[in-house]
């Protein structure tokens, strides 16, 4: 590793050090998921009701790194399986948690607007709205953003996204979730 290389890690990890719960950049399948979600029901065992919701929220966001990044690993025999980060963040009376991945632009600004969409609804339209995906068919990538519908309804707030334009034409998907600590 290269001097400079060293010197960017450092300053990542300045950047990422304070009130971090959990971070990760890598691969997404249902197997890291899986060990994943695990931990962080460990890591945040002080707090059952935040971590009910903060692992059910983590499943479906990562999945959605799973279908949409563009950033695959050669290795992975799931085609589902894409690259991304995760960060559980902490404040003092919730936590933040944020997923990103690259994705090519049309995917992003759908995601995008799809929570656009969800945040302009009440909580008694989201449930139809829902509803109303669940009876359609699966597409490609999976059954028309049920999770983003489900990440709301269990968070309570609205879901943050931002779609930043990077090299060679692609965009950088950012989807964030506050999750209380109590009620």
């Amino acid at each position: 590793m290269k001097n400079q290389d060293q010197q960017k890690l450092f300053e990542y990890h300045k950047i990422f050090s304070d009130q971090i719960v959990f971070s990760y950049k890598g691969l997404f399948d249902k197997h890291i998921r899986f060990v994943f979600g695990n931990h962080i029901e460990t890591v945040l065992s002080l707090f059952p009701i935040a971590r009910e919701r903060i692992f059910r929220i983590f499943i479906e966001l990562t999945q959605n790194i799973s279908f949409y990044s563009i950033e695959k690993n050669p290795h992975a025999k799931a085609h589902e399986a894409g690259i991304g980060t995760v960060l559980i963040k902490e404040y003092d009376d919730f936590f933040l948690l944020i997923t990103g991945n690259v994705a090519q632009p049309e995917d992003a600004t759908a995601v995008v607007d799809k929570i656009n969409k969800i945040n302009s609804l009440t909580r008694e339209n989201l449930r139809k709205f829902k509803r109303e995906k669940r009876k359609l068919p699966r597409g490609l990538h999976g059954a028309a953003h049920i999770g983003l519908i489900q990440s709301a309804l269990i968070s309570g707030y609205e879901l943050k996204s931002e779609k930043t334009d990077v090299e060679n034409g692609m965009s950088y998907l950012t989807i964030s979730v506050r999750i209380n600590k109590s009620m």
